[in-house]
């Protein structure tokens, strides 16, 4: 059977090639795809994330069974699907939570979110026989979500028949992995598909996993209806367009290995993960006719927004490279420097020749940008035929880039995490003070605190998938800067909430005994100068013992002790006020910036005396003051601090607390109440 499969297909069959082999025969492929012929055992989770990096360089699939006559049956599969291109069935992706839908029309891309249907409903579709089906849902290797009702199973329909009984998990026809007895099961073996794609985590299960081989999603497929089988095989995120640009590209007649290599390159490109997709199957064989892909292009516009048309293009998927188009927008991105965002429109024929909006157009264009090596490359993919019409696409600059992306979400989850360790050491002391059971306004502003941070943070990573969730036809990509502005505007609420409970917290100036449990000391620097008296002092360098990428700076001064405690990459602030004040006086009491704010990132501080002092009620306005994003240096603000006369001479410390963005950080001032 395999000398039949590679006459068929005009290759090369090799006998007994060993790692060493296969590796020489895909180097010296020049493009070919290559087509490994092996057992299940074979495939442990070593071999398999070899596989997946083979498969992101070049054409590549594998055709496995548990012996030789498992292999000719899986063969025999194979030709007769060879033979099928051109015969109609489906097209499908069934999408849990899908942000866009196509229906289904004559030479079309059916796109359904899994959530519309119920799970009956849902079971009779994905059990109809298709050339082409994706299931995107949580799962894994051995079951994946189809929606909230139902679940594909690898456990296969006749697996009580082979004399083992039900499985431990089975219950009534139902899935009890989750919720006993309340997910309507479809055992994958019912699947027909000449095309099985699983995107999920892990999807295809190695050799050597945890989980038996009767459960396998990969093996229960092939072994029963389905010809080829996709998966992944780590822990990956996946948008939810994924299916729908693959199908695409299958439909379009790309052999599926080449689908495969290209589907590898653009998650790479976008995620900067390792490859993760792997092909159970013929690389070469098609699930459509091949159609023309290189479509026409115009090219117009300035060095800030260029405008490609594509013309005369009758594939669903392209792939074009951006870096001769547009040299300079492409060099931005791929330094880093810029972001692209991306304006995608659907034109059709008008009067005069002249090109209008495609109103009567129903399927779905999307668009991605992403980087493969050092091009600049655009996928365009359609659910539905684009024959006759144009796409546009706009390409612009913006400055807030994926780097800056990673970076703000980077700095929320370091604010974030700093919160929890406070909460929790905050909490451990709380049980054991005799008031623990009074108002507790230090633990209440750390809940507000974590809210805001939280929900910041879980904005900036949607904002990530703008070009999944805003992608309806003639919609613009939305604004990164938005999300962030939105994300700084969600902790900034929060923070100003709190702050002005501040004099309330009843916080000592020494601030590292909030949080010091979690950090070590990794470093010092001497040279350094207290902003307080100009006395030379230390500053020493304290790390997260779990998150090394936390780091403080603790400046110490010999007169004043801990002056300065704030991220050892976050520009501080100074006191500024009188060393002696009567009491009775109200004074002036000024905040100087020390070094330049990031851009989008704000400063909010707020002023108080240390501790819960009833004999020194001191009182300070406003409650916060503010300095907006991306000030530069030496910026100040001011306090009015009111001593009442009925305060008892001596030293106390000022405490100035103060976020820049969702990270916190500490100033302090010893200053004398005199008589």
């Amino acid at each position: 059977m395999a000398s039949l499969l590679a006459a068929l297909t005009g290759r090369e069959l090799v006998h007994g090639a060993d790692e060493a082999a296969v590796d020489a025969l895909a180097t010296s492929s020049g493009g070919a795809s290559l087509c490994v012929l092996q057992t299940w055992d074979r495939m442990d989770a070593a071999a398999l994330d070899r596989w997946a990096r083979r498969a992101r360089e070049g054409a590549l699939g594998l055709i496995c069974a548990d012996d030789a006559a498992g292999l000719s049956r899986a063969i025999a599969k194979i030709v007769a699907a060879h033979r099928e291109v051109g015969i109609a069935h489906p097209f499908r992706c069934v999408v849990e939570g899908a942000s866009f839908s196509s229906e289904n029309t004559s030479d079309a891309l059916q796109v359904l979110d899994g959530a519309d249907l119920d799970p009956d409903a849902l079971a009779r579709q994905v059990r109809d026989r298709h050339r082409f089906l994706a299931i995107k849902g949580h799962g894994g290797n051995i079951d994946v979500t189809l929606n909230v009702g139902a679940v594909l199973c690898g456990l296969t329909e006749d697996a009580p028949a082979r004399g083992r009984g039900p499985h431990f998990c089975q219950s009534a026809g139902h899935c009890s992995r989750e919720q006993i007895g309340q997910k309507l099961r479809v055992p994958v073996d019912r699947i027909n598909a000449d095309l099985l794609f699983v995107v999920t985590c892990g999807g295809i299960a190695a050799s050597d996993g945890i989980y038996s081989a009767d459960l396998s999603l990969a093996r229960g497929a092939l072994g029963a209806l389905a010809t080829s089988y996709l998966s992944t095989t780590k822990v990956t995120a996946t948008p939810d367009w994924i299916p729908a640009f693959y199908g695409a590209t299958a439909l379009s007649g790309v052999p599926l290995g080449e689908a495969t290599r290209r589907l590898s390159a653009l998650h790479v490109g976008l995620t900067g993960s390792t490859p993760t997709f792997v092909l159970l199957g013929d690389p070469a064989l098609r699930l459509a006719a091949p159609r023309p892909a290189e479509a026409c292009i115009d090219i117009s516009g300035d060095e800030a927004r260029r405008v490609v048309h594509l013309r005369d293009w009758s594939a669903h998927a392209v792939d074009i490279e951006l870096s001769a188009l547009m040299p300079t927008l492409a060099a931005g991105y791929l330094a880093g420097d810029t972001d692209l965002v991306l304006d995608l429109r659907v034109l059709g024929p008008g009067e005069n020749g002249a090109q209008e909006l495609a109103d009567a157009f129903t399927g779905e264009v999307l668009a991605r940008v992403y980087a493969d090596g050092r091009d600049l490359r655009c996928a365009v993919f359609s659910t539905a035929s684009l024959e006759g019409r144009t796409v546009e696409l706009a390409v612009k600059a913006s400055p807030h880039t994926t780097r800056r992306l990673r970076q703000e979400i980077l700095a929320f989850g370091r604010g974030k995490q700093l919160l929890q360790w406070m909460g929790a050491i905050h909490q451990t002391s709380r049980s054991r003070r005799l008031d623990a059971g009074r108002v507790d306004h230090f633990d209440e502003a750390l809940r507000t605190l974590l809210e805001g941070v939280s929900k910041g943070a879980e904005l900036l990573k949607s904002a990530f998938d703008i070009p999944a969730a805003a992608n309806q036809l003639q919609r613009p990509y939305g604004s990164r800067a938005a999300m962030l502005a939105g994300a700084h505007s969600l902790a900034s609420k929060a923070i100003v909430k709190a702050l002005d409970t501040f004099p309330k917290w009843g916080m000592r100036f020494y601030f590292a005994e909030t949080y010091g449990a979690a950090f070590k000391s990794v470093g010092r620097r001497d040279g350094c100068v207290c902003p307080n008296c100009r006395t030379a002092s230390e500053e020493v360098i304290v790390e997260a013992v779990e998150r090394p990428d936390m780091r403080r700076a603790h400046l110490y001064c010999p007169r004043c002790s801990i002056v300065q405690d704030a991220p050892a990459d976050m520009p501080t602030l100074r006191i500024l006020c009188p060393d002696e004040v009567p009491r009775g006086r109200a004074i002036v009491v000024g905040i100087e910036q020390m070094g330049d704010l990031p851009p989008g990132r704000p400063l909010i501080a707020s002023l108080a005396i240390e501790g819960r002092i009833p004999w020194v009620d001191a009182r300070c306005e406003p409650g916060h003051v503010v300095i907006g994003p991306g000030a530069a240096a030496s910026v100040k603000r001011a306090f009015t601090l009111e001593i009442p006369k009925a305060s008892a001479p001596g030293t106390y410390y000022l405490v100035l607390i103060y976020f820049v963005g969702s990270e916190v950080a500490v100033a302090t001032r010893p200053i004398r109440v005199l008589p």
